[in-house]
């Protein structure tokens, strides 16, 4: 009977294979870093060691306390279980593949970086769609849903890192994905490869309009306005496209309980609340969402 790696030698194998093809940079110095044994080593000899489940800490910063271990596992079976987001993997899926295309690298990998990719599952699914011509690492400060990601070693990398200083050399990534994140267009640019893309995904006004309803008249008035957005991406990206994903979805009681302990819509609630929350609302859910794509120059 084979026995199964460990989470920590998956990574191993991960970077023996791909750092190649990408490179990782040091969070003190900002030099490329070197793989050894299971530590991380830059030529300035700070060392960064795996911890047990394989996860390499590549930032000093920390994280609000409510990205806790119940939030990610609410929000994996959520995007796993509930296809509430599959609209959105679809489209994801066919822009990277034309990219792909577009691209010809036949000899080498696709590489792409989920920027604030929580416990992995957008970034998991993408790969899988192409698993051998695409390759991919995650990169969140909340350790809590790094530590979840882990689950997919082997298949991508998952660091705790911080989207402002990005633990990733220059010019090694193809596409980045930035879902529902913050984004910091100049380490963006920093990383993408000459013809990078980035594919950044913004809520619409209808996008859990549910929920706001549910919570009151004050809670309506907090309708995403996506407009400073998309004014701030198309100025930086001077050639840019914007694809909407509108689509009904049907919710069980428990792909509702997810939604509402993964929003920050309702942090404000007790348990009790929650579940009234929950009661609530209805079955069916507006996904409504943009996906902007920039071309780096």
């Amino acid at each position: 009977m084979t026995e199964l790696k460990s989470k920590k030698d998956r990574t191993q194998d991960w970077l023996q294979a791909h750092l190649g093809h990408l490179s990782l940079q040091c969070h003190h110095c900002h030099q490329a870093l070197s793989l050894e044994g299971y530590s991380l080593v830059c030529p300035q000899g700070h060392r960064v060691d795996s911890h047990k489940q394989g996860t390499y800490f590549l930032s000093n910063k920390s994280v609000d306390d409510h990205y806790d271990r119940q939030l990610f596992q609410a929000r994996r079976r959520f995007i796993q279980e509930s296809a509430y987001y599959a609209p959105l993997q679809d489209l994801l899926n066919q822009l990277v593949s034309d990219h792909q295309a577009s691209l010809g690298q036949s000899d080498s990998p696709y590489r792409i970086l989920d920027a604030g990719s929580g416990e992995g599952s957008h970034l998991a699914w993408l790969l899988a769609q192409d698993p051998n011509h695409r390759i991919g690492l995650g990169v969140d400060l909340a350790r809590a849903g790094i530590a979840l990601a882990t689950d997919f070693n082997g298949q991508q990398l998952n660091l705790v890192g911080d989207l402002a200083q990005l633990p990733i050399g220059d010019q090694t990534i193809d596409g980045l994905l930035s879902i529902l994140s913050p984004s910091n267009y100049q380490e963006f640019d920093r990383v993408l490869a000459p013809g990078g893309q980035v594919f950044k995904v913004i809520p619409n006004g209808g996008y859990l309009a549910e929920i706001r309803r549910a919570l009151g008249q004050e809670a309506v008035k907090q309708t995403y306005d996506n407009q400073a957005t998309r004014q701030v991406f198309e100025s930086h990206y001077r050639h840019h496209q914007a694809y909407p994903v509108q689509a009904k979805r049907l919710l069980t009681d428990q792909a509702k309980a997810d939604l509402v302990a993964m929003t920050p819509l309702t942090w404000h609630l007790d348990a009790s609340q929650a579940s009234q929350l929950v009661e609530s609302l209805p079955d069916e859910f507006l996904l409504d969402l943009t996906v902007l794509v920039g071309w780096k120059e």
